[in-house]
Formats: structure tokens, C-alpha cells, sequence
């Protein structure tokens, strides 16, 4: 006998309905676990590139303390005289430190230790030997700037746009570190940026800075080797205004002397 479809079209219907929800809640619950997978795979990498970048950081940062402790111990050595120690912690450096070893010899004034150096051999390169001289230069360390001049720094060595070797030698009472670096070949007229309690100035010139901090030994000095009198900065900046400004009046005598302009 054959069913009258009345009776089973209500049924099929819901079996339907059940089947289509069944396969949707499962189609959703895929896409929600694919998605729970995507962002833990994504989490998990973030989490070891996290873990990884810190133990660069620390192998960084127990690189540097390793590298400060030898630069100490090289340092310690020089200074107590012990020759064999210093030789010793020197073989370990990277170029870098000897860079900063050799400008605090130089700011030292230790001649001896800079003599083993230069007998030793070591690998010094133009950047070491300019930051080394302008070291010399600012703490008037007359000997070592004509130990360096002999092993072929220049007596223009600069290491920043702020100043250089004379500029640094201008800046004090003393005027033999400023005569060595003259006699060697530093220009009186090279002009520098400075940094100034207005801002930055360009075009200062070493007989600004004489003007302003030096004496009247190392003005009449940079006079005598023709330094220009009346050259300007950018912002009007002259010798004579600096003298007059920190109220120097025996080197604006000087300065007008020698022909300054108001």
C-alpha cells in the first residue's frame, strides 16, 4: 500500500531543516576552529619571537658588560704600569674599544702607555686618531699631541661639526698645544657649526673661541698666523662682539688693534 504523502511530507520537511542546521553548526564550528588554530599558531609564533629577541637583547647586553670589564681591565693595567697585563687585555679588544682606550690615554696624557701602543702595532685608524688628538687638544696635553702628530694624526682632526683640534686648544689660557697644532697645519680660518645658548651658529672660527673663552696669548697667537679679525658667523657673531660680550677688554684691545670692525 502505498503512504499517503500527507502523512510523511510534515516529517521530511523537518528532517530537512534538521540536516541543513546539523551541516551549518558544523560548517560554523570548522570556521570558528580554524580560526581558534590560526590565532594560537599566531600567538605561539609572537610569543618565540618575543622569547628570541630577548635573549638577543641579553646576549647584547652580556656582550657589552663583557667588552666594558677587558676595556676596564686594559685600562687598570696602563694605569698601575703593569705592561704584560695591558698587552695581554689589549689582544682581546674590538677596534672600537681600542678607539675609546686610546682618546682616555690621550685625555691622560699617558705617554708611556701611548708609546707601547704605537710599538705594539695596534690596528689605529683615522677616526681613532682624530677623537685620540682632540682629546689632547681639550685637556692641553701638549706632549701626546706631538706624539700623535708623529704617528700621522692630523692636526685638523675633528669628531663632531662642533669643533675641532684648535678650537678645543683656543678654548684655554694656554697657548703651546695651539702653537703645535698651527705649526703642523691647522687652519686659524676653518669655520665650524657651534652650538650657542641661542642654538646652533655656523662659521664660528678658533679666534671666536679665543675671543670667548682663550687668552690673550692665543689670540695674539692666532693673530700672528694671519687669522681673519673680522669674519662673521651666519648669525653676525664677530671675535670683537664675543670679547666685548663676556667682557674681555683686554683682547678687544687686541682684536682692534689689529683692525676689528665694530
Amino acid at each position: 500500500m502505498i503512504p499517503d504523502s500527507s502523512q510523511v511530507k510534515p516529517y521530511s520537511r523537518r528532517g530537512g531543516r534538521s540536516r541543513r542546521d546539523a551541516l551549518l553548526i558544523g560548517l560554523l564550528l570548522l570556521v570558528n576552529l580554524v580560526f581558534v588554530s590560526v590565532y594560537l599558531s599566531g600567538r605561539a609564533q609572537k610569543e618565540q619571537r618575543k622569547r628570541r629577541q630577548e635573549r638577543q637583547w641579553r646576549l647584547q647586553a652580556q656582550t657589552t658588560l663583557d667588552a666594558a670589564q677587558r676595556r676596564d681591565a686594559a685600562y687598570s693595567a696602563a694605569r698601575r704600569g703593569d705592561e704584560t697585563a695591558f698587552r695581554a687585555a689589549m689582544a682581546g679588544l674590538s677596534d672600537q674599544d681600542k678607539r675609546v682606550l686610546l682618546a682616555a690615554f690621550a685625555q691622560d696624557g699617558d705617554l708611556k702607555t701611548l708609546r707601547i701602543w704605537f710599538q705594539a702595532g695596534w690596528p689605529v685608524g683615522r677616526e681613532a686618531l682624530d677623537d685620540a688628538m682632540v682629546r689632547a687638544a681639550t685637556f692641553q696635553r701638549p706632549e701626546v699631541v706631538r706624539l700623535l702628530l708623529k704617528h700621522h694624526a692630523s692636526p685638523e682632526a675633528t669628531t663632531q661639526i662642533y669643533f675641532t683640534a684648535l678650537t678645543m686648544a683656543c678654548s684655554h689660557p694656554a697657548s703651546e698645544t695651539a702653537h703645535i697644532l698651527i705649526q703642523a697645519g691647522a687652519d686659524v680660518n676653518r669655520k665650524m657649526m657651534w652650538m650657542t645658548p641661542t642654538g646652533p651658529d655656523s662659521d664660528w672660527t678658533p679666534l671666536m673661541h679665543a675671543a670667548q673663552k682663550g687668552s690673550p696669548a692665543i689670540v695674539r697667537l692666532l693673530l700672528r698666523y694671519h687669522a681673519d679679525v673680522n669674519s662673521r658667523s651666519k648669525n653676525g657673531v664677530t671675535a670683537l662682539s664675543l670679547a666685548r660680550e663676556a667682557d674681555r677688554q683686554a683682547i678687544a684691545n687686541l682684536l682692534i688693534e689689529a683692525g676689528a670692525q665694530e
